[in-house]
């Protein structure tokens, strides 16, 4: 008995031990089961690397939301670049227009990963160099507001009509974006919520697209994508706290202020305020001795095209003002480097196209880093304008209506200041009024009311010689222009028009204009000299119904002026009074500023065609100098 309870003993020892080992050493067969397992489980677990919108479909449980007429959002059969499918957005272009795809019953956590991370798809257009633009929006059931954060597709190489990945990082969505106040119809500017990142958003602006149709694929967040900038979390320009000296009380006994557009407190309802232009922002300070705030605080991106509206919140009569030499007047100061800041005054007819009209602001005084008072005569604003036709993106000419007129702006122009590009152009404003008179002012009108002079019509150029080097073609980026000499064949112009013309051939998306030097090629005093004539003239054949040009003059101060005329199909004859022309905003830095029309040595004149995305022919003859007709 006690033998066989021996050998039981053994052979269970020789069990356990058998057991151990092959735990130790398992099967290869069980070793694969195990990894197989392993990675099911891991593949399994919430891909914390990325946070996805798209991937075949939206991401779990998700939905897609559209606004803005036909706009439709859509998932076809084999359209994919990664996977099997992608996800089309087709935005309306007749109307402001977007897209999003949303979360279901979750929101990413980004507050760690916005420093470093990006957004990142795969993109084609249907035709390539489609306009609009792509962001997030955070989850509005927090605090009420859904705040977006968007950059232009332009921004990161554009979309082309085939597929491209484009990696976007967060930093440059920013930690501010804005939402729509459907009560004040303004964007307000609003820190965005990156713990609580609900949307994918896609949008267009209403008339920048012909049609706007893309594909996108893979839409996802990645982490740890590029570095964190070195200025991410400074302050934004309006949030800085300047140092600003006192504002000077009063302008001076000789200055009546009719009526105070600001003067001190908090820009607030009906009185509004729109920026536009890269990092451009709108602020208030309070500087000292001052117990509110009292001055207007402009910060215009210095790399782009930018600017501020201070909307007063009512339309203003000004043509009394305009017609008995009032004006606008206010304190003004700036920071070194910033010599180039324009003023504008905007109408408000109710049509949605408000029609606006700049002046240097240096031309009326000295912007410098010390408070210096401004003040600028209402006629001194061209009355032709322009403004923003959302039909075609662009810029179009049109008439002032100086009845309505409900804001001013400040604009400038990309690098023309001395100041780093990580700065903002800064300009302070205070004490904004209206005024009855500016002193010593004199109206052109009453100047040229009473000029006399027999001087006879002088023909400047009837083009019937060759047309060489006196002329010259000059356009931006995104135009083109030529001259030339026009002979033609038909007897019936000869009388009046000779057998010749200029042709000016030209293709308009920005800029173009065609000038005859004068001054620049020694011509002899007799054309160069004007001071004996009260107008220019000339023929003129549009191949449009209604084309809109500017004639151009460069004084003898190097000064540029200009007046816009309106052009009917067939010949014109065009007869342009110098009490029309106004200063032109942009100035060359050789001009010497008097604010004067010199015309005894002009230096140049030109036409500037100013219909936007238009190829045409313009043909010009007879330029001369002339008398204005009796008014």
């Amino acid at each position: 008995m006690i033998k066989n309870k021996r050998n039981i003993f053994f052979a269970a020892m020789l069990c356990a031990v058998s057991l151990v080992f092959a735990r130790i050493q398992p099967l290869p067969e069980v070793v694969e089961a195990r990894e197989a397992k392993a990675r099911l489980v891991e593949a399994q677990k919430p891909d914390r690397s990325s946070f996805v919108f798209f991937r075949e479909n939206f991401a779990s449980g998700g939905y897609s939301y559209v606004y803005g007429g036909n706009t439709r959002i859509f998932i076809p059969e084999e359209s994919g670049h990664i996977g099997e499918v992608a996800v089309v957005f087709e935005l309306d272009p007749v109307d402001y227009a977007g897209g999003a795809i949303v979360l279901w019953g979750t929101e990413y956590d980004l507050t760690d990963v916005f420093p470093t991370g990006a957004l990142e798809f795969w993109i084609k257009g249907e035709s390539g160099g489609e306009i609009g633009h792509v962001g997030l929006a955070d989850n509005e059931m927090v605090d009420g507001i859904k705040t977006q954060v968007l950059v232009s597709f332009d921004r990161y190489g554009g979309i082309k009509p085939y597929w491209t990945h484009m990696s976007i990082p967060l930093a440059d969505l920013g930690r501010r974006g804005s939402y729509w106040n459907a009560r004040t119809q303004s964007l307000i500017n609003n820190y965005f919520k990156w713990g609580n990142v609900k949307e994918f958003i896609v949008t267009t602006p209403r008339g920048a697209n012909k049609k706007f149709k893309i594909w996108l694929d893979d839409i996802k967040i990645v982490k740890d994508r590029y570095p964190e900038p070195s200025n991410l979390w400074d302050p934004y320009w309006d949030e800085i706290v300047e140092v600003i000296p006192p504002v000077p009380a009063t302008p001076g006994a000789d200055v009546n202020e009719l009526t105070m557009i600001y003067e001190r407190g908090v820009v607030r309802e009906p009185q509004r305020t729109s920026a536009y232009g890269g990092r451009t922002v709108f602020g208030q300070q309070t500087a000292e001795g001052s117990d509110v705030a009292n001055v207007l605080a402009f910060y215009l991106d210095g790399v782009e095209f930018s600017g501020v509206t201070f909307n007063w919140g009512r339309n203003i009569d000004f043509r009394n003002l305009r017609n008995n030499s009032g004006g606008i007047a206010f304190w003004a100061k700036a920071v070194q480097g910033v010599t180039q800041v324009f003023i504008g005054l905007n109408d408000n007819k109710g049509d949605g196209k408000s029609v606006g009209t700049t002046v240097n602001l240096n031309d009326f005084g000295n912007l410098d880093t010390g408070w210096n008072y401004f003040m600028i005569p209402i006629k001194e604003f061209s009355d032709d304008g322009s403004f923003w036709d959302e039909a075609t993106n662009s810029s179009k000419p049109g008439v002032v209506d100086w009845s309505r007129i409900n804001s001013f702006s400040i604009t400038s122009n990309r690098f023309v200041n001395r100041i780093r590009v990580e700065d903002p152009v800064k300009l302070f404003v205070s004490r904004v009024a209206l005024i009855e008179k500016v002193p010593g002012y004199i109206d052109p009108d009453i100047f040229w009311d009473a000029f006399q002079s027999d001087a006879p019509d002088v023909m400047i150029n009837d083009f019937e010689g060759s047309v060489g080097e006196e002329w010259m073609a000059i356009s931006g980026e995104g135009s083109a222009i030529s001259v030339r000499q026009f002979v033609h064949s038909d007897r019936n112009l000869r009388d009046k028009y000779g057998r010749a013309h200029l042709a000016i051939d030209w293709s308009n998306n920005d800029w173009a204009m065609a000038n005859l030097a004068l001054g620049r090629r020694n011509v002899s005093p007799e054309l160069s000299n004007w001071s004996g004539h009260s107008a220019v003239a000339f023929d003129v054949f549009s191949n449009r119904d209604e084309e809109r040009m500017a004639v151009t003059i460069g004084d003898g101060n190097r000064q540029e002026w200009m007046a816009i005329v309106t052009l009917n199909r067939g010949w014109n004859e065009v007869v342009v009074p110098f009490r029309r022309f106004r200063k032109m905003a942009y100035q060359p830095p050789e001009a010497v500023s008097s604010n004067r029309l010199e015309l005894g040595s002009v230096w140049e004149m030109g036409f500037r065609p100013l219909e936007m995305g238009v190829v045409s022919q313009t043909l010009i003859d007879n330029v001369r100098i002339t008398q204005e007709p009796k008014r």
